[in-house]
C-alpha cells in the first residue's frame, strides 16, 4: 500500500512541477505582451500585406498565358528586419518603449487597412518610421552610456574642483537625458501618427468602394460595370 502512496506523490509532484513551469512560462509570456502584439502585427505585413504589393509587380497574363511568377521578396525582407529590431529594442528598454512600438505596429496594420488605395507609400515609410524608432533608441543608449561614462576627476582640471565637476557633470547629464529620452521616446511615434492623419485626411476614400486598392479603383474606372 506505501508503494501505491509513493506513486501517487510521485505523480502529483510531477504534475504540479509542470503545471508551475507552464504558468512560469505564461507569466513571463505575459511580461512582454507589447513585444507579442508587435510581432503578430509584423507577422500580418509579412504575410498579407507585403504579399500583396509583392504580387502587384508582377508581369500580368497574356493571351490566356498564366503570369510568369518571378516575385520579389524585398518587401518581405525588409519586414523581417523590422520586426527583429523592433523585437530587440522591446526586450532591451522599459515601457513605455515596447508598448509605443506595438501602438506603431498596429496602426501600421490599421492604415494598410483603411487606406488600400496607399499601400505601397504606406508600406515603405511605415517600416522607415519603426526603424528610425529602433535607431533613435540605440542612439539614446549610447549617449546614455557616454554621459554615464565622464569622470569627475578629470572633468575637474577643466572646472575647477571634483566636486564643482561632479555637480556640472550632473546637472548636464539630467538635462541630455530628459530631452533625449522625450524625443526618443515620443518624436518618432508622435510624427508617423501625424503622418498617418495627414495621408488620410489628404486622400479620401473612395465613395464608391471605400477598402478598394488603386489597381482595384482604377479597373471600376475603366470598366463602369454599372
Amino acid at each position: 500500500m506505501d508503494y501505491f502512496v509513493l506513486i501517487g506523490r510521485f505523480l502529483l509532484d510531477q504534475l504540479i512541477y509542470t503545471v508551475n513551469g507552464l504558468l512560469e512560462v505564461v507569466y513571463r509570456i505575459l511580461e512582454h505582451w507589447a513585444v507579442l502584439v508587435g510581432v503578430a502585427c509584423g507577422l500580418v505585413v509579412l504575410l498579407v500585406f507585403d504579399e500583396l504589393v509583392q504580387r502587384m509587380g508582377t508581369a500580368p497574363a497574356r493571351q490566356g498565358q498564366k503570369p510568369p511568377m518571378n516575385i520579389q521578396r524585398q518587401h518581405q525582407l525588409l519586414t523581417g528586419i523590422t520586426i527583429l529590431a523592433s523585437v530587440l529594442v522591446g526586450l532591451a528598454f522599459p515601457t513605455p518603449v515596447p508598448q509605443l512600438g506595438a501602438a506603431m505596429w498596429f496602426l501600421f496594420v490599421l492604415a494598410m487597412l483603411v487606406m488600400p488605395e496607399q499601400q505601397v507609400n504606406t508600406l515603405w515609410r511605415s517600416k522607415m518610421a519603426l526603424l528610425a524608432y529602433c535607431a533613435v533608441l540605440v542612439a539614446f543608449k549610447i549617449v546614455a552610456t557616454w554621459t554615464m561614462a565622464a569622470d569627475p576627476r578629470e572633468w575637474a582640471a577643466v572646472i575647477g574642483t571634483v566636486g564643482e565637476a561632479q555637480r556640472v557633470i550632473a546637472g548636464s547629464r539630467s538635462i541630455i537625458l530628459s530631452i533625449a529620452s522625450y524625443v526618443s521616446w515620443f518624436g518618432v511615434p508622435a510624427g508617423y501618427v501625424v503622418y498617418l492623419f495627414q495621408k488620410f485626411a489628404a486622400h479620401p476614400m473612395s465613395l464608391r468602394s471605400p477598402l478598394a486598392r488603386a489597381g482595384e479603383v482604377a479597373w471600376l474606372i475603366r470598366q463602369r460595370p454599372d
